[in-house]
């Protein structure tokens, strides 16, 4: 409930923004545990295929963390990757 009354209160980053940090990596890792797919979180077939959804353009920058870390951020997905990134700052800003 936190990040959904967060999410509402952040303004929408711009994507353009976003595709050029780390963030993206996570995300990515996050849809694929999300979509259903953490058996094949690794491969890089559903690696490109979570990123060109995400950037709408290849990418090589993967998501090499362990797989814990996507499960955890998996429920972030639901808010889009500007909300997600615009939760992801504020939660850091808090530490």
């Amino acid at each position: 409930m936190v990040i959904a009354v967060a999410a509402t209160l952040i303004p929408l980053t711009d994507k353009g923004r976003i595709r050029n940090t780390d963030f993206v990596n996570f995300y990515a890792g996050a849809s694929i545990v999300h979509d259903g797919n953490g058996a094949r979180l690794y491969r890089r077939e559903t690696q490109d295929q979570a990123l060109e959804s995400i950037l709408s353009e290849k990418s090589t920058r993967y998501y090499l963390h362990p797989p814990f870390e996507a499960a955890a951020l998996a429920p972030m997905t639901r808010l889009g990757i500007e909300r997600a990134f615009g939760c992801g700052r504020s939660s850091m800003s808090l530490c």
